[in-house]
């Protein structure tokens, strides 16, 4: 699924393992138990897989994108979210990445779900 999202955005490669890696190390930190780790390292690797909705020439756009073509952007973490929601695992595993994916410490950002 990275490969995909990465191939979709080559602009941002590597970005979703950084985030997985990221992850790891604050949950190693803070001493999490290991199934939790697994958790936050799965929804790092793939918290931009909502990206596969959106069109290949946004992406890669490499001008300044329109307010209707952000605003497309910012929908790939609804995206993501509803492509995963029907997988089976329970919402409190991996839906928080997200939901909170985009959002600042103060509850700025993006998206409301």
């Amino acid at each position: 699924m990275v490969s995909a999202v990465e191939m979709r955005d080559p602009y941002t490669a590597g970005h979703q393992l950084r985030v997985a890696g990221s992850g790891l190390f604050h949950c190693r930190g803070v001493g999490l138990p290991q199934d939790k780790i697994d958790g936050i390292r799965m929804a790092g690797s793939i918290h931009d897989i909502g990206k596969l909705s959106i069109p290949a020439e946004i992406l890669s756009k490499p001008t300044k994108l329109t307010d209707i073509e952000f605003s497309l952007i910012k929908e790939h973490s609804r995206s993501g979210y509803e492509m995963l929601k029907g997988c089976g695992i329970p919402p409190g595993r991996w839906h928080k990445p997200f939901i909170s994916t985009m959002k600042g410490m103060n509850g700025s950002g993006y998206p409301e779900i």
